[in-house]
C-alpha cells in the first residue's frame, strides 16, 4: 500500500520502486491542446517507467485537461530482461 503523501506529493520512480507494489498507472500531461500529438511521447515514458520498475503492465493516460486518451501498455516477458 501506498503512503498518503505520495498521492499529496508525489515521489519520484526511485522512491516508488522502495515499495513492493508501486502503482501502475501514471497521467502525464499534454503541453498544447491536442493529446494526440503527444501520443509517441507518452508512450516512451510510459516504456521507461515499466522498464525500471520491472512492471509487465503499465496503464496511462494522457490529458490535456478537457480531453482524455488512456493507454495501455504490456511488455513481452524477455523486455524487461535486456540491459539498457
Amino acid at each position: 500500500m501506498f503512503p498518503l503523501e505520495y498521492f499529496l506529493k508525489g515521489m519520484n520512480l526511485h522512491e516508488m520502486k522502495k515499495y513492493s507494489n508501486p502503482p501502475d498507472f501514471f497521467v502525464m500531461e499534454a503541453k498544447l491542446f491536442n493529446p494526440l500529438d503527444h501520443i509517441a511521447q507518452a508512450a516512451s515514458e510510459m516504456f521507461a517507467c515499466g522498464r525500471f520498475l520491472e512492471r509487465r503492465v503499465i496503464r496511462g493516460a494522457l490529458t490535456n485537461g478537457y480531453q482524455w486518451i488512456f493507454l495501455i501498455m504490456t511488455f513481452a516477458d524477455d523486455c524487461l530482461l535486456t540491459a539498457i
